[in-house]
């Protein structure tokens, strides 16, 4: 039975009037300074070398990481966080500082299970490869022509990458290694002579003339020490009899001690099976309705720009009719230039990676978006081309009021836990989004064919979970797991399923967290719904409902509660906790592993 606890959440009240546009508000004030100093103290210790599920670091590891010395010390620093934490009462605070208490508690356990589950260090030989990629590629993005600082640590970058794979051969554990990651980083360096050649030579006419020649020797280098790592992985490759997949019990374990889902393993695959046999159902009913309409025709990339910068004006005064949303001085439209250069190993298969060269730095408030010319061979890939042939199919989902609208809202949150706080599931909010805006009918640019493309998108999205909840419990290899995404995603090529399949299988629930925070916001919407009078509130039987509803309160409040888990954000906004008695007393990784 579900139970409230009606506590004045005073942060929680700052957040709001924050998000809600009006003036800004002084920081959150937590009832304990001992959990508030905690907290400062744990971001610093948390390193940001790896891939945090749940926290986004302020700043970037300088130089060269000892990855064996740092896994070393960051699983010698934690007990002593964790015991802090266990040793504060947090049961008769305000709602607010309790649920911030378990948000730090999932990070805690996030770097846990990064060292005791993940152990990318020495079993993921593709790791310091990737390693390697992301400081050039973290380097590569500022105003051209480079200054000589930013050119100095450009070639900086190319350096480190001899020293960053030499360390792959001494902490790779060949017996606990998954050959799977093996073969992804033999693949990502084939040919990366000829890569970083070309790459050089889109950079080279933007270097000062003084570092010109250093660019490509670093470069040349950085292939020669990247190609030996990919023969000692291939030579290797035989002695490597680890899993790539995290196992059924740690998944099980993810899910509700770190994102705490509410719901079980299958409780979400039936979950699952129900979206993707609704949204079968609705492509069917699209296809049905425009039989006669002619195709959707792909268009010029100067066509596609006039339609981006349509969508956004409609989709600003979209939201303004209906009220759905507050809007934000500080949130602006795309920035649209077309240009981009794609080259491996830095464009990474995705428009945001490919490489470009500005020559002016955005004006604030805004987000630039470069675009392929429309005869790449990247406009026919599969998100790509759903995207041009309508913008407005992704532009809900990532501009506004999607992930870079959120991103702007929880950046500015009043409480310094929520603001650097990235829970997955609650960034679906951009997918809760996608569907919301069919059923407001959204006037498409393009007209009605565009429905059919969005549920296509929503039956991807739903695919997802048991391709995720397979391949993270082993059920299905990671080949097994492409043909999978191929076979019940229309038009999905090899090309796409596999960079899905191989990201996530390092990122469990990162997948099925698109169709689980969806259907977690609308569970919290229906429910208030029902308490503010909607349908199924308490108007009396035989009167007519008169919905009090305010959508844009409901979001805004949404928005303001940071991108933390959705069961946290149900038990701010409706009151009900019962999920989160469910799952407070989940035991830690250590325990649960010593279970077993």
């Amino acid at each position: 039975m579900r139970t409230k606890r009606w506590l004045v959440a005073v942060g929680g009240a700052l957040a709001l009037a924050s998000a809600s546009g009006g003036a800004p508000q002084a920081q959150v004030r937590h009832a304990s300074p001992e959990f508030v100093k905690l907290a400062e103290e744990f971001r610093q210790f948390r390193s940001p070398v790896f891939a945090a599920r749940t926290w986004r670091p302020a700043t970037r590891p300088a130089g060269v990481p000892d990855y064996a010395a740092l896994v070393r010390a960051q699983m010698e620093g934690l007990p002593a966080f964790q015991m802090r934490l266990r040793e504060l009462d947090p049961k008769g605070w305000p709602v607010h500082d309790q649920v911030d208490y378990l948000v730090l508690r999932s990070e805690m356990d996030d770097t846990d299970w990064e060292h005791r589950v993940l152990r990318e260090t020495v079993k993921n030989p593709f790791f310091y490869i990737e390693q390697a990629f992301d400081g050039v590629r973290a380097e590569m993005g500022a105003v051209v022509p480079y200054s000589a600082e930013k050119a100095e640590a450009i070639i900086k970058a190319f350096e480190r990458a001899g020293p960053i794979v030499e360390q792959g051969p001494k902490n790779i554990v060949l017996a606990e290694a998954a050959p799977e990651f093996g073969r992804i980083g033999i693949r990502e360096v084939t040919d990366i002579r000829q890569k970083y050649v070309a790459g050089v030579r889109l950079m080279e006419p933007h270097f000062p003339a003084s570092h010109r020649g250093r660019l490509g020797t670093a470069a040349q280098q950085a292939a020669e020490a990247l190609e030996k790592y990919g023969r000692w992985i291939e030579a290797n490759l035989p002695q490597m009899k680890g899993q790539p997949h995290v196992g059924r019990q740690n998944l099980e374990w993810l899910l509700k001690r770190i994102y705490f889902v509410p719901w079980s393993h299958d409780e979400l695959l039936y979950m699952a099976e129900l979206e993707m046999n609704r949204f079968r159902m609705m492509i069917e009913i699209e296809e049905k309705k425009n039989q006669g309409l002619k195709p959707l025709t792909m268009p010029t990339s100067e066509e596609w720009v006039e339609w981006f910068r349509l969508t956004y004006l409609q989709t600003k005064h979209f939201l303004k009719d209906l009220d759905l949303i507050s809007f934000h001085p500080y949130i602006s439209e795309s920035y649209l230039q077309t240009g981009g250069v794609w080259q491996e190993p830095f464009g990474r298969g995705l428009r945001s990676g490919l490489m470009y060269f500005p020559t002016e730095p955005v004006q604030e408030p805004a987000k630039r978006l470069f675009i392929v010319p429309e005869d790449h061979w990247f406009t026919q890939t599969y998100f790509e081309r759903l995207m041009r042939l309508d913008p407005i199919v992704d532009y809900h989902h990532s501009d506004w009021p999607g992930h870079y609208f959120e991103g702007q809202v929880t950046s500015r949150n009043p409480c310094f836990i929520r603001a650097e706080h990235r829970d997955s599931g609650f960034s679906n909010w951009a997918h809760y989004l996608e569907e919301l805006f069919l059923n407001f009918d959204y006037p498409f640019l393009r007209g009605p064919r565009t429905r059919e493309l969005h549920y296509n998108l929503l039956l991807f999205r739903a695919v997802r979970v048991p391709l995720d909840f397979h391949l993270s419990s082993g059920v299905h290899s990671i080949d097994e797991s492409v043909q999978f995404q191929i076979t019940l995603t229309p038009f999905l090529e090899e090309h796409v399923a596999r960079g899905e399949v191989e990201g996530y299988v390092r990122r469990p629930f990162g997948a099925s967290s698109y169709i689980i925070g969806k259907k977690q916001i609308e569970q919290i919407l229906g429910e208030r719904i029902a308490q503010r009078g909607g349908p199924g509130g308490h108007a009396a039987v035989g009167e007519p409902q008169k919905s009090r509803f305010n959508w844009r309160e409901f979001h805004d409040t949404l928005l303001a509660s940071g991108q933390i888990p959705l069961s946290l954000v149900r038990w701010e906004m409706t009151g009900y906790d019962d999920q989160i008695k469910k799952l407070w007393d989940m035991p830690d990784l250590q325990t649960e592993l010593a279970s077993r």
